[in-house]
């Protein structure tokens, strides 16, 4: 993968850092960045399984030993990431739709959408260092799913698992993107090895890394469910506190614009012609199952990283829309 240094993409570059810098100085000034503590991350002393994503704050702990502050090295790979995220997101546009200025555009539209999921549908405003990453490493593994560049996609699966174990998403997106063009056998195989690779790192993690009381899989459904009714009851509607009703609808449905985008490509089915688009977007399904079974439902960080598996989609289904549009 090469950046198109043309005169006419220096916009898109300065925008991409532009937003990144924004972005992430959102993210520091309005979040609790200070919930764990930076010293507290680099050496590994925070609750399971928070304390299991290690790869950003193992890093930091050894850039640290020269002198360099955590804070700013925390700061500094989150701007780094956000832009990258921009980049490379719009480089997998680019596979599927040929208007360098509608992709450019779309490219940064995913972090203008980013801060509904990263900052303000938050009953309690945690910052982590791995949300970021989690995103850009999911955009990579795509492109490289999409390439079917394996030689880059399983060093880099094992990097992203090490940063958050949610890769397993993009297992799926495997199995439903190449169910029908691989062998069984060879599927068989990327997917015994993936599962091989994920948890030996989970349990290896967990192992190295767990000092404190906490769980590494939690079952909310129940919890989750809880939260919903409360929003009707004496806590919320029917005991007249509309406003902070409408503040947990709006956290548990964890941003309009996330399922904007849904919406959009489900009402638009037809005109999501890449097959690789299509398959792409079921991975939704297991996402949402184990989202509301392992996940607060006023807590949704993880919504972030799984962006890119709607927003591509969608983006392809709005230009679709435009093309035709155009030509009537």
């Amino acid at each position: 993968m090469k950046l198109n240094l043309k005169k006419e993409n220096i916009g898109f570059y300065l925008s991409a850092i532009f937003l990144g810098i924004v972005f992430g100085g959102y993210r520091f000034t309005n979040m609790m960045s200070d919930w764990v503590g930076y010293e507290n991350y680099i050496t590994h002393n925070y609750q399971r399984p928070f304390v299991t994503r290690a790869l950003i704050p193992y890093i930091v702990e050894q850039l640290h030993k020269f002198n360099i502050s955590p804070e700013f090295l925390f700061q500094s790979f989150e701007v780094i990431a956000t832009i990258l995220c921009i980049i490379f997101f719009e480089k997998l546009l680019s596979y599927f739709i040929h208007n360098k200025f509608y992709t450019q555009v779309m490219a940064n539209a995913l972090i203008i959408m980013a801060p509904f999921l990263l900052i303000l549908p938050r009953l309690i405003n945690l910052w982590y260092p791995y949300d970021i990453f989690s995103l850009l490493f999911n955009i990579l593994l795509i492109i490289f799913l999409y390439k079917e560049n394996y030689l880059l996609y399983y060093p880099l699966f094992i990097i992203a698992t090490i940063n958050r174990e949610s890769t397993f998403f993009v297992t799926f997106a495997m199995l439903f993107i190449y169910f029908k063009n691989y062998t069984h056998k060879k599927l068989f195989l990327h997917i015994a090895a993936q599962f091989f690779i994920w948890l030996t790192i989970v349990k290896t993690m967990d192992r190295l890394l767990t000092h404190e009381e906490g769980y590494y899989f939690e079952f909310l459904l129940m919890k989750n469910f809880g939260f919903i009714k409360d929003i009707f009851t004496a806590q919320g509607i029917t005991g007249g506190s509309i406003g902070r009703s409408v503040f947990q609808v709006a956290s548990f449905f964890h941003a309009l614009s996330f399922l904007f985008i849904t919406v959009i490509v489900v009402q638009n089915w037809k005109l999501l012609d890449q097959l690789f688009l299509r398959r792409l977007f079921f991975t939704s399904i297991p996402f949402y199952f184990v989202v509301f079974v392992r996940t607060n439902a006023y807590e949704y960080r993880l919504i972030a990283e799984f962006l890119p598996f709607v927003f591509l989609p969608g983006a392809y289904v709005i230009y679709q829309r435009i093309m035709s549009a155009a030509k009537n």
